[in-house]
C-alpha cells in the first residue's frame, strides 16, 4: 500500500487460521432457526393443522428466511480479511459493510477480546481495536480471537510499537469515550 512488498515468505498454517471467522459462529444462527421452525412445521404437519397460518409462516420462514441467512453468513465469510501487514493492520469487515481499514501500528493503543453468548457455545469472539483517537474498531466473529491478539500484539512489539499499556475500560465505565 506504501510501495513496500509486505509479503514475507509463506504465514504458517496456524497463524492464518488465528485470522480468519469462525464457520460454526456464522451459520450457527441460521442453523438453530432451520431445526427450530422446521420442527414446529413437522409437528403441526403430524397434528394434522399443517394448512393453519402457523404452519405457512414456519414454511415461509424456512423457504425465505433461512436461505437468506445463510447467503449472508456465505458472503461475509467470503468477504472479512483481517491481515497483519509491516506497516498496518488491514481490517475489512465484510458484507453487509462495504469499508475497510487500515490501522497504523502507532495509532492502537489497546487490544481487547470478547466473547458473547455464541462466541462462549462457539469458541469465536471479537478482537476490538481502541484506537488513540478514542475510536474502536472490531473484528467480530474470530475463529481465535486470543490467538489473533497475541499475533497482533508479537508484530507491533517487532516494529517497536508495543500494545497494551493502558488498562481497557469496560462499556458503561466511567471513562470510556464512544465514537459519535
Amino acid at each position: 500500500m506504501d510501495g513496500s512488498n509486505d509479503n514475507h515468505g509463506p504465514v504458517p498454517r496456524q497463524s492464518r487460521e488465528a485470522l480468519r471467522l469462525s464457520r460454526l459462529s456464522l451459520f450457527l444462527p441460521t442453523l438453530v432457526i432451520a431445526a427450530g421452525y422446521g420442527a414446529v412445521w413437522l409437528w403441526l404437519q403430524a397434528s394434522g393443522q399443517g394448512t393453519s397460518a402457523l404452519a405457512r409462516l414456519c414454511l415461509a420462514v424456512l423457504l425465505v428466511g433461512v436461505p437468506l441467512l445463510a447467503a449472508h453468513a456465505a458472503l461475509r465469510l467470503a468477504t472479512f480479511s483481517l491481515k497483519v501487514m509491516v506497516h498496518a493492520v488491514h481490517l475489512q469487515q465484510g458484507f453487509p459493510s462495504a469499508g475497510s481499514a487500515e490501522i497504523p501500528w502507532s495509532a492502537i493503543r489497546a487490544l481487547e477480546v470478547r466473547r458473547g453468548f455464541g462466541g462462549w457455545l462457539t469458541g469465536a469472539g471479537t478482537l476490538v481495536f481502541h484506537l488513540t483517537t478514542g475510536d474502536r474498531l472490531a473484528a467480530r466473529g474470530l475463529r481465535h480471537p486470543q490467538e489473533a491478539r497475541a499475533m497482533v500484539e508479537r508484530a507491533a512489539r517487532a516494529r517497536a510499537h508495543p500494545i497494551g499499556g493502558e488498562a481497557v475500560q469496560e462499556p458503561g465505565s466511567a471513562g470510556l469515550r464512544r465514537p459519535a
